[in-house]
């Protein structure tokens, strides 16, 4: 006797079929301000990753690439967590921020996957539709950089990001 099980989507268990999934102990310092990467949330790895780190990791190195692609034009925007607020008032932000300057902050990997789907959607979807994207232009790269607000104090992620216009080099 055999069963089969249906799962609707994908079932490569990849985020969004693109990234590679956190592990559940991937679980990492929200950035680093000053010396080595700050590393896991358990101590470990100071010095490999933190949390920006791996979220930049996954958003430049998809599983699926275009073939032959290459890119004209290149403009590169900033983005910071007040520029993407969530759609509900009040309830957060869509990149990264901790008004509460707590320096080894934990980002979780449901709080990473969370941050890597929002800034997939922010850096993809055109600015016309309220993401960050120049119309008729492609996503290429993003850095990720760790930041502290002077005064009252806090960390945040804030993105600068590379587009151009596609072109397919195949046979040049």
């Amino acid at each position: 006797m055999a069963y089969i099980t249906v799962i609707n989507g994908f079932g490569t268990g990849y985020i969004l079929g693109l990234y590679y999934p956190f592990a559940e102990d991937d679980d990492w310092i929200w950035g680093t301000l000053t010396g080595p990467l700050s590393g896991k949330c358990d101590g470990t790895e100071i010095g490999v990753s933190d949390g920006s780190n791996e979220l930049q990791y996954r958003l430049n190195h998809p599983i699926m690439l275009p073939g032959n692609t290459s890119y004209t034009d290149l403009v590169t925007l900033y983005a910071d967590p007040f520029m993407f607020p969530e759609p509900d008032p009040g309830t957060g932000y869509r990149i990264y921020i901790d008004l509460t300057a707590t320096e080894d902050n934990c980002l979780y990997n449901e709080d990473l996957e969370y941050y890597l789907i929002e800034a997939d959607d922010i850096v993809k979807t055109y600015q016309s539709d309220g993401g960050l994207c120049p119309e008729g232009k492609a996503f290429v790269r993003i850095e990720i950089i760790d930041e502290s607000i002077p005064g009252d104090g806090g960390y945040f992620h804030h993105y600068w990001v590379t587009y151009g216009t596609p072109y397919d080099n195949h046979g040049n």
